[in-house]
């Protein structure tokens, strides 16, 4: 079994989603953990083994998470991290079999998350590059990243609140 499938089975996304321990895959870069790395050496196997699209325990996991008083700012950070190689594939079908897939009560509840965490997210300059990418905190880049996604074909997450 794969660490992203143990994550989910054991209930481990949320450190899985933040690199914590086992999970952790330094970015040489730019320091910290490397959602992408980490997407390439994990999630994508295991999507290869699920048809190419993630499981509903997994969007369950996810909505569970956001429902505990987490760092949720951070775990955002890191989940759009996730989803910004899960909506991109050289294959246009796969994209859109992805978008179609993710449940409307998951784009619902991250879109609601990330809106009800606005000023949060804006003065949340943690994690990597934030304070050089962004004079508006972790806000900026976790839009920028969901609108590059809906560009691409992938589910769109953008609420007016966003705009």
């Amino acid at each position: 079994m794969n660490l992203f499938s143990e994550a989910i089975e054991s209930d481990q996304l949320l450190d899985f989603v933040l690199g914590k321990d086992k999970y952790y895959i330094p970015d040489r870069e730019y320091g910290g953990h490397w959602p992408f790395g980490s997407y390439k050496k994990y999630i994508e196997d295991y999507l290869s083994q699920n048809e190419q699209v993630f499981e509903m325990r997994f969007w369950v996991k996810v909505c569970n998470i956001l429902d505990d008083e987490i760092d949720v700012n951070l775990f955002l950070e890191g989940l759009i991290g996730y989803l910004i190689s899960y909506y991109y594939s050289e294959d246009p079908e796969v994209i859109r079999k992805r978008a179609e897939s993710t449940p409307d009560f998951l784009i619902k509840k991250i879109s609601e998350a990330i809106c009800a965490r606005k000023t949060s997210l804006e003065n949340d300059k943690r994690n990597t590059g934030a304070e050089w990418h962004s004079k508006n905190g972790m806000w900026g880049p976790i839009i920028d990243n969901l609108k590059l996604i809906a560009e691409r074909g992938g589910a769109n997450f953008i609420t007016n609140c966003m705009l």
